[in-house]
């Protein structure tokens, strides 16, 4: 395919978001249904598609015409100072060209300056909260979260070594960098979408995991004999990696056990000793890992989808919701014990606030310490803060 009919192909897709198809399963669809479409077209298509949803108030508004997937691929090319005439040029399986009236609304855009929320890519009611919380480093943050993420594994410490992981991996074609300060991590700088198929991830060696997610859990005591509940589980990298480092007895947890469908294969390949339970829970814990739903601001590079999904409630409902995880898992901790909270955000008003407002109403419990990173290249956005109990 050429670079013109994958953003015509691109452009499709991004129709059937604004339709209200989720991103994932349109790329899904469009690969099944374009068999034709060799692996690098597929990969250069879904980087188009989700580096236009990282951008999409911005590139929607530099046409004013009604939005369509086609002005979406035009504000994107923009963006990015490419030649539209190279894209929309009535060649076979390509866009048409642009019209006059498509130009004319071009240009009067040019004219109009876009408020910040538009031009820093973050949902509209969201901005006031936004810079509120993150105060001199609001736009830089934003700015952050409109490119492509790094890519990041975890090695697994109970079956090899950080170098011969890297060894293993680099007989695959996959080359790494060992994280500055995160011992557990790899970055990938070569050979990211081989990953799932090499013999290291396969063996069990290594997982896909963000950097900033496992200081999470390198910051509890190595090798120590703790009984630990992954509370909020999902599919499990918590759960796995708190194996890993703490050699404790672990269990996992989560509302909905359907998140966890494949957690015993994941345990299984990584030789990891973890025990699901249900509720009622009448075990007490020295550890609870609460990885809370959030607003996944931290992490938007990878989700760019779930950015454009968060409004006024929905965000009202996450707060609530945290508090409502914390106050359910306090009964599990024993004196002593540690509370772990956890989001891929990097909003004040999720994290380090919802820390004190939950110990002004438990007052059983301290805020031992509490860490937050912004999106960079060593990492997602995340936050942790452990509380213990008196």
């Amino acid at each position: 395919m050429t670079p013109a009919a994958q953003v015509f192909s691109a452009s499709q897709i991004l129709q059937e978001i604004l339709d209200g198809k989720k991103a994932k399963s349109s790329l899904k669809e469009w690969s099944k249904t374009n068999r034709y479409a060799g692996s690098k077209d597929r990969r250069a298509i879904r980087d188009f598609v989700y580096d236009s949803l990282r951008i999409k108030r911005s590139a929607l508004s530099k046409i004013k015409a009604p939005h369509s997937g086609r002005n979406w691929a035009v504000g994107v090319l923009l963006e990015t100072n490419e030649d539209l005439e190279k894209y929309f040029n009535d060649e076979t399986y390509a866009s048409p060209r642009l019209t006059e009236k498509e130009k004319f609304a071009i240009q009067k855009a040019k004219e109009y300056k876009s408020p910040p929320d538009v031009e820093f890519n973050v949902p509209a009611f969201l901005w006031p909260i936004w810079t509120a919380d993150l105060g001199d480093e609001a736009v830089t943050v934003a700015k952050t979260l409109c490119q492509r993420a790094p890519a990041f594994l975890r090695v697994n410490i109970r079956k090899t070594t950080i170098e011969k992981a890297q060894t293993i991996l680099s007989g695959d074609g996959i080359q790494t960098l060992k994280h500055p300060s995160i011992i557990t991590a790899l970055r990938v700088t070569e050979g990211q979408n081989k990953i799932k198929n090499c013999m290291a991830y396969k063996n069990g060696f290594v997982e896909i995991q963000d950097a900033s997610s496992q200081a999470s859990v390198i910051d509890l005591p190595r090798d120590s004999n703790l009984k630990i509940l992954d509370y909020c589980c999902g599919s499990g990298g918590k759960s796995l990696a708190l194996d890993a480092w703490t050699k404790g007895k672990i269990f996992a947890y989560d509302i909905s056990p359907s998140r966890s469908f494949n957690l015993k294969t994941r345990a299984e390949r990584s030789n990891a000793q973890i025990t699901e339970i249900c509720k009622p829970i009448n075990e007490m814990f020295d550890v609870i890992f609460c990885d809370v739903p959030c607003s996944g601001s931290g992490s938007w590079r990878r989700d760019p989808d779930g950015k454009w999904k968060l409004n006024a409630h929905s965000w009202q409902n996450l707060l609530d919701t945290q508090i409502e995880v914390l106050n359910e898992a306090k009964e599990l901790v024993k004196t002593d014990g540690i509370l772990i909270y956890a989001t891929c955000s990097v909003l004040l008003s999720e994290n380090y606030k919802q820390l004190e407002k939950f110990c002004s109403i438990n007052p059983e419990f301290e805020i031992e310490k509490a860490h937050q990173f912004l999106p960079s290249d060593l990492g997602d956005g995340f936050f942790y803060g452990f509380l213990k109990k008196k």
